[in-house]
């Protein structure tokens, strides 16, 4: 089902910690719609600021949908000269996001899907051919651009939740809080089937 997309969007730590928002943006990367890039130091960065909050059963998880991750989207690693890390230190409000915008220069991304947008100015973003767009925003563009490719990924993430097993709209209830427009549009959409 893995088919490759001329899209590069480079995701945020932020937005691969939650399972149910990863989950719908790797569904997505695997029915190609885009192709989801990432780094050592985005993956490392999400380890680390896990490692105090989560029980040791937790964490081995995280490592485990990690290596998943790597494994399935071996493409999607995309490590920046330290040097360029280095640059974007200095022009970010937050230096410690320098790495973030370095790999979506390496990786070619026209996209860094953050929930920290104040973190990644667009007008400096901009001159690099890059956006920053929030996990909403992206979800309810790539619902207008193929609505057909979004029902399918989605009725394929759903399948493969078996404990426990849960329904589209169950689903979409998970991710009702970082997608709100999304989910009413994929809901319009939905009502269109009945």
């Amino acid at each position: 089902m893995l088919e490759e997309s001329e899209l590069k969007a480079t995701l945020d730590t932020c937005i691969i910690f939650p399972v149910t928002a990863c989950d719908a943006l790797l569904t997505l990367a695997e029915f190609g719609m885009f192709q989801p890039i990432w780094s050592s130091s985005i993956l490392n960065e999400l380890i680390r600021t896990t490692t105090d909050s989560f029980q040791p059963f937790e964490h081995r998880g995280l490592r485990k949908r990690v290596e998943e991750m790597n494994e399935f989207f071996p493409y999607a690693i995309h490590d920046a000269p330290s040097s360029v890390v280095y640059r974007w230190q200095l022009a970010l409000p937050d230096p410690k996001d320098g790495h973030v915008v370095a790999t979506a220069i390496a990786s070619k991304s026209s996209l860094i899907i953050t929930e920290n947008l104040r973190d990644f100015p667009n007008h400096l973003l901009t001159k690099l051919g890059i956006a920053a767009v929030s996990f909403d925003s992206f979800m309810t563009t790539m619902l207008t651009s193929d609505p057909e490719t979004v029902h399918k990924a989605f009725k394929n993430m759903i399948k493969k939740r078996t404990n426990p097993q849960i329904s589209l709209l169950e689903q979409l209830l998970k991710l009702e809080n970082l997608s709100p427009n999304f989910n009413r549009e994929f809901r319009k959409y939905l009502n269109t089937l009945d």
